[in-house]
């Protein structure tokens, strides 16, 4: 998941502002290194990359999926991403348990559910994942510096993760991967920290 070679960005407009459109400029403005599959339903281009209408449209099979589509549509998409091979996704969708509505609750039990039948999800409401050495990077992050370090950062908050990762450029602090978890339906804080404490890339981990 941090290190993917093909990643579908799903809810992304070939015009005007979405978070996918948003998110997809930050990853080819950063440098990541893989392949990316833009997937709306409308179809289209954006910067020379053909819009695939499905995520099981997509050649082959992918990595890891980063969701940006309404909440309602996101159980599904994550399936898709699953069937495709994924073996994750972040979903930056808000729209789930934080609104404290019955409608929000049974969407993020669904998620978990979906997650337990073999994918993981790092989100919702989250700003996703940062790794220099990938170039997967934050909501909105297109000018972080693609130079990897020890540092491990992991946090609910959005907010956070994306301003630690500016000053850790300013102050020189460069990181191995960072994430922000958001409403943590699956991966959160406890297990990406087991993780972190035996990846040989980390050798601090800030929380």
């Amino acid at each position: 998941m941090f290190e993917p070679e093909r990643t579908a960005v799903i809810g992304v407009s070939s015009e005007g502002f979405s978070f996918g459109r948003a998110i997809l400029m930050s990853l080819i403005n950063i440098g990541y290194r893989g392949t990316l599959y833009p997937v709306n339903p409308k179809g289209g281009t954006i910067a020379g990359l053909s819009i695939y209408r499905d995520v099981r449209d997509i050649p082959g099979s992918i990595d890891f999926g980063i969701i940006t589509i309404p909440a309602p549509a996101v159980p599904e998409a994550v399936i898709a991403c699953k069937e495709k091979g994924a073996a994750g996704v972040e979903v930056l969708s808000a729209g789930f348990r934080e609104t404290d509505t019955p409608e929000g609750i049974e969407l993020e039990e669904r998620l978990a559910r979906i997650a337990s039948s073999g994918i993981r999800i790092v989100g919702p409401n989250c700003f996703g994942i940062y790794n220099p050495r990938s170039g997967l990077t934050l909501l909105p992050g297109p000018d972080l510096s693609r130079m990897p370090g020890p540092v491990a950062f992991i946090s609910q908050s959005g907010g956070m993760t994306i301003d630690f990762a500016h000053v850790g450029k300013w102050r020189g602090i460069s990181f191995s991967t960072m994430v922000s978890f958001g409403n943590g339906v699956d991966l959160r804080e406890t297990e990406l920290l087991e993780y972190f404490t035996a990846d040989t890339q980390t050798g601090v981990i800030g929380l």
